[in-house]
């Protein structure tokens, strides 16, 4: 029942999440029966991954061009090393853009290879102070894979991915359903939430994280570049604020007094319905983590044994509005008379598989 848990964009974990956070026994019902029928497809891994002990097949071809680098078998690293290693390892560099119905194969070519990286999580529930840190992880690794994946620079248009969308959403449920369940429990809701994370960023192109040019740019509601495709400042007519509003008149802060609360206004009244769902996501991460400082994450990522990316340095709490700004932004601020758009992107991150056949062109393997 687990891998169908996470099956279909995880919609029956979402399901069964708002029954647990608002006590709706027959949501859970429902979610959970939903949960039954659902194909067992892509999250087969799930199965092989924390329910199968010993391997019985033998090693793909792909698995036996691993890396020299690769750590050794056994190792456990926190999440954001694992992506790190992920991006750098070529067996996962297309040769043409894939196309999103081909998740299925990929899950047939890459599976066990996944597996082995989902298996490197160093993540191990015994108390509620494990279960706190090991959200945290998966949640700023969530982030990452969507928010950060979907930026290609301030000129260009935001991406919002639709697929690694949910992962974000789904994630707000965990502390909910970890609640009422066993320590063991909550280790294989969350490595099991890891594996399906991983293998859509994956399946959608496996964006880098840009992120020291992803922090540089002004939080809103200071403005940043008139060259910026979407204004860290609000679209419209804007109040003018009394000469005694603190902390000035001419403050950013005096006309918006916290960014968050245009961007929930937004979703709240957005006709698209996967938008409140996803903001609502993100304002109870920000509240949890936005105090998070640049590099907080470096120490704990030094401790691996594996080389950490610098762009870690530049991670901090402000990815959460960053992030939600980014997304308002993109599907319209219609409660400041901005048109619907409903973009979120369905298509692949096609400018990394781009990047990545490029660079097997010149190595003359495409």
């Amino acid at each position: 029942m687990l891998n169908r848990f996470l099956e279909i964009l995880l919609h029956p974990i979402i399901h069964v999440g708002y029954g647990a956070e608002f006590g709706l026994l027959g949501m859970i019902a429902e979610g959970l029966a939903w949960t039954a029928v659902h194909p067992a497809g892509a999250t087969t891994l799930i199965s092989r991954l924390l329910f199968t002990p010993e391997r019985t097949t033998p090693l793909t071809e792909l698995e036996k061009q691993e890396p020299g680098w690769m750590p050794k078998s056994g190792a456990r690293l926190r999440a954001l090393n694992i992506l790190s290693l992920m991006l750098r390892d070529p067996r996962f560099f297309g040769s043409r853009v894939l196309d999103k119905h081909e998740f299925a194969d990929m899950l047939v070519s890459h599976g066990e290879i996944f597996n082995k990286y989902a298996e490197m999580w160093d993540c191990n529930i015994e108390s509620q102070e494990d279960l706190e840190k090991y959200l945290e992880e998966i949640i700023f690794a969530d982030m990452l894979m969507y928010g950060v994946g979907s930026w290609d620079g301030d000129g260009v248009e935001y991406r919002a991915d639709f697929f690694t969308g949910h992962i974000v959403t789904s994630a707000l449920f965990l502390p909910s359903l970890c609640a009422h369940v066993s320590r063991r429990s909550q280790t294989l809701l969350l490595r099991a939430h890891f594996l399906t994370s991983i293998t859509w960023w994956v399946v959608r192109g496996r964006p880098p994280f840009p992120l020291k040019e992803f922090t540089s740019t002004p939080l809103p509601p200071f403005p940043n570049s008139p060259s910026a495709k979407y204004p860290t400042t609000l679209p419209g007519p804007q109040p003018t604020a009394a000469p005694d509003a603190l902390p000035s008149p001419n403050s950013p802060y005096a006309v918006v007094p916290n960014p968050w609360y245009p961007i929930l206004a937004n979703a709240i009244v957005h006709p698209n319905e996967h938008l409140c769902k996803f903001q609502r996501a993100l304002a109870h991460f920000g509240s949890l983590y936005g105090h998070r400082q640049a590099g907080f994450v470096m120490e704990s990522l030094s401790k691996d044994g594996v080389e950490v990316d610098s762009n870690y340095a530049y991670l901090d709490g402000s990815v959460f509005l960053r992030v939600a700004w980014l997304t308002s932004a993109a599907l319209g601020w219609v409660v400041l008379g901005e048109s619907n758009t409903g973009v979120w992107n369905y298509q692949e991150f096609e400018q990394k598989a781009k990047d990545d056949l490029a660079m097997l062109e010149r190595q003359g393997k495409a």
